[in-house]
């Protein structure tokens, strides 16, 4: 939904892919800790170019299951 709108929006791509990326870290202050804030920008950046790519959140989805699994199991985050 949110590549959607971004979309609708008409921004530069660059943008759309930086806004998106900033939102999906952004979401993440739950954890209280700016570290956690930028890493999760970044793994977005590299997150919402794949959906760019394929149109298809699978990948996506599995990915993100994957590291909140490891993140937990390693005590990364509670």
């Amino acid at each position: 939904m949110l590549s959607r709108i971004l979309q609708e929006l008409r921004l530069h791509r660059v943008l759309e892919l930086g806004v998106a990326a900033a939102l999906f870290g952004y979401v993440h202050i739950i954890y209280g800790d700016v570290l956690t804030v930028v890493i999760m920008s970044i793994v977005g950046l590299v997150w919402y170019r794949a959906y760019q790519r394929s149109s298809n959140l699978i990948g996506v989805t599995i990915s993100h299951v994957v590291l909140g699994v490891m993140t937990i199991a390693l005590g990364i985050i509670d």
